[in-house]
């Protein structure tokens, strides 16, 4: 069973960029939780924030 952790990212509310980009979906996907938030946080671009994180449990094919 692996976990798949689902966000968009956008820049911080401060940023002047912030109404320059709409927000990103990032995808991670990793055998436990913490593996899958570390990965999905190591994809968020410098200055930007996640949005909230869905998860999902992905079972194997059999």
């Amino acid at each position: 069973m692996s976990y798949v952790l689902r966000s968009a990212v956008r820049p911080r509310i401060t940023d002047p960029a912030f109404n320059e980009h709409e927000p990103r979906e990032l995808i991670a996907t990793a055998e436990t939780y913490e593996a899958a938030l570390e990965q999905l946080r190591d994809q968020v671009p410098e200055g930007w924030v996640l949005l909230g994180i869905d998860r999902y449990l992905e079972q194997p094919d059999k």
